[in-house]
């Protein structure tokens, strides 16, 4: 899973792609079927928005509760995946079964 973090002022920068493999179990591995991105601005008056999506439906998320939630989970979200090694070796693995 992908989970990119997009935005004019990026609070922590992902180098690359990271993988969240399945073994991370619970909530975390379920979030394979969605995306969300954090937007953060520059200004003060800007506050930080999310944008959430599925298959199913997609919304901008930008009540102050459920934006914190979205970037708790995506703290949680990378401190489970692969790093950036870890993940092209997954995906040279996974690539070589076909």
């Amino acid at each position: 899973m992908v989970v990119p973090r997009s935005g004019l002022v990026a609070h922590r920068r992902i180098s690359g792609r990271e993988i969240v493999p399945y073994e991370a179990g619970g909530a975390i591995a379920s979030l394979n079927s969605a995306t969300f991105h954090l937007l953060d601005f520059k200004s003060a008056r800007l506050p930080m928005l999310g944008w959430a999506e599925s298959a199913a439906y997609f919304e901008v998320v930008d009540d102050p509760k459920r934006v914190t939630a979205l970037d708790y989970l995506f703290s949680q979200i990378q401190s489970n995946a692969l790093d950036r090694e870890r993940s092209i070796e997954l995906i040279k693995q996974v690539a070589g079964r076909s």
